[in-house]
């Protein structure tokens, strides 16, 4: 038989959750944290729900194919929810400490908030991975061909695209320079 030495097998863990029942110190329970530990997540929580509800992800991916924004932005709405559930978590364990929120309650609600950030986050980093940025096809020597039409094309697309391109300086000289009327007047369109 084997007999018992007194000692615990875990004493770091008897010490973790003395720490976290024991309730905390007056000063720490009169802190103005905890009220505004409340308006930080529910700015967390809207910000969310609003990027989520507007649609971000749909518009993001348009904007990011385009090359105006980064692709950070497809994964926004799962890191503001991860940043709501670790508030949320410090929020929870400053009342359980302060002794005025059942530990099991916030242990319990703590958990369901990460287990759906886990079901959010393989969406959105699917999302991240799945959009590519579109090369863009080099517009410089369509310029300088040969072909009119090609020509009036190649302006007709960079005037549509955004950004700065150094092909827009060829399309301002073909604009007063080119013996093709049309071409002429699609490079005209060039800003």
């Amino acid at each position: 038989m084997v007999q018992s030495t007194g000692v615990r097998l875990f004493p770091l863990n008897a010490v973790f959750w003395k720490a976290l029942v024991t309730p905390a110190p007056r000063i720490v329970s009169r802190l103005a944290v905890v009220p505004l530990l409340r308006w930080v997540l529910w700015a967390l929580l809207a910000l969310m729900v609003l990027m989520v509800v507007v649609g971000l992800p749909d518009w993001a991916v348009e904007m990011f194919a385009d090359g105006r924004i980064p692709r950070v932005v497809l994964i926004l709405p799962a890191t503001f929810f991860g940043l709501f559930v670790i508030v949320f978590a410090v929020y929870r364990l400053l009342l359980v400490r302060a002794g005025r929120y059942n530990a099991g309650k916030a242990f319990v609600q703590v958990g369901l908030a990460a287990l759906v950030l886990m079901l959010l986050l393989p969406t959105s980093l699917a999302r991240y991975r799945a959009v590519e940025p579109q090369r863009r096809v080099p517009v410089s020597p369509l310029l300088v061909s040969d072909d009119p039409a090609v020509r009036a094309v190649a302006c007709e697309a960079l005037a549509a695209r955004r950004g700065d391109d150094p092909a827009r300086e060829i399309a301002e000289r073909l604009a007063s320079e080119d013996p093709d009327p049309l071409v002429r007047a699609a490079c005209r369109k060039v800003r």
